[in-house]
């Protein structure tokens, strides 16, 4: 789990440590993949923009108490 800026850079330590992982949870909220998704791309990936969505669909039901699509959300956010 990545919760630091630097997986946007090429020289993220991160990326030194996929071998050793199978998986990879990345945190920036991006519409662009960063240095380290792109590198982990035979990895199981969590976005930082998915975890995102996921915050503001819970968010939406928490305040309206209206259950609202992922893909939804998803689409809101990307357009």
């Amino acid at each position: 789990i990545n919760v630091t800026p630097s997986s946007i850079d090429l020289d993220c330590p991160a990326i030194k440590l996929l071998p050793f992982v199978s998986s990879v949870f990345d945190v920036v909220v991006s519409k662009k993949d960063t240095a380290l998704i792109n590198a982990a791309k035979n990895k199981y990936i969590i976005r930082g923009l998915d975890m995102y969505c996921h915050q503001v669909k819970h968010q939406f039901e928490l305040y309206t108490k209206i259950s609202i699509d992922i893909n939804d959300i998803t689409n809101i956010i990307l357009a």
